[in-house]
């Protein structure tokens, strides 16, 4: 009596957890040409984010779209691809392949930018990414909802604001997502002369792409009509500059 008892429960607890973790119907576009991405606003969305190392999620018109995008690699070789999509009551779990050329593949010799997007039915819920393969950890956005277009970018920081060339005013934010070293960017804002009018530095993340603001104020009494702006980190090993962002502005 008591193991058709103990039965019974187990066969409960295995049709909740079937229940509390269902798939549903996924559609992949695996390292298609971007222009062909379907519709307009997520094409510019995956276009916008393909320098990056990233996962992200956008709903639109009833359906839940899944990006995550490799950055620009030197070759070829490089693969990412969406494996299981899966959801409880509270929480979306996306399982991501990740695979690296080996050192005596051949592969194509050119800049290549592997994403894989996927597209569910709208769920409404948060979402998780699980690296699998060779890496360990898939990068989100900290601190803002959804990537703005890049203007400038290394490594490991990406500028939204401004963009080179443009004029600002004597007051004004520099704006822009890093995932670097302890999270720390420097910056400084110099004359024509070279002389440094701002500097300092701003915290954004490290393993993820946090977001960061930075206020650039010149006092008044200064006179310049050019601006240089940098923002950069430093080697923790020997202090020199890595990371390094240059632009040029001109003060209204």
């Amino acid at each position: 009596m008591k193991k058709s008892v103990y039965f019974f429960l187990i066969l409960l607890l295995f049709v909740a957890l079937v229940a509390g973790c269902s798939k549903q119907p996924v559609t992949h576009h695996i390292d298609m040409p971007i222009d062909s991405v379907e519709p307009v606003e997520i094409r510019d969305w995956v276009e916008k984010s393909k320098n990056l190392f990233l996962a992200q999620s956008k709903e639109l018109n009833g359906k839940q779209y899944l990006l995550v995008t490799y950055g620009m690699k030197p070759t070829g070789g490089y693969n990412v691809e969406i494996t299981d999509i899966s959801h409880s009551e509270t929480q979306l779990t996306v399982t991501v392949e990740f695979t690296k050329p080996n050192s005596d593949q051949p592969v194509t010799q050119a800049l290549t930018f592997p994403f894989d997007l996927a597209v569910i039915d709208a769920t409404g819920l948060p979402v998780e990414f699980v690296a699998a393969g060779d890496e360990f950890h898939v990068p989100s956005l900290k601190g803002i909802d959804e990537l703005k277009p890049i203007v400038a970018h290394s490594e490991g920081i990406k500028l939204f604001a401004p963009s080179s060339g443009s004029v600002v005013r004597r007051s004004f934010t520099v704006e822009g997502v890093a995932n670097v070293f302890e999270g720390n960017v420097l910056y400084k804002a110099s004359d024509q002369k070279g002389t440094v009018l701002v500097s300092g530095f701003t915290t954004a993340t490290m393993g993820d792409w946090g977001y960061f603001q930075i206020p650039i104020v010149l006092d008044d009494f200064i006179e310049v009509n050019k601006l240089t702006l940098e923002l950069y980190t430093q080697s923790a090993k020997d202090g020199s500059v890595q990371d390094l962002i240059e632009i040029n502005l001109y003060i209204e």
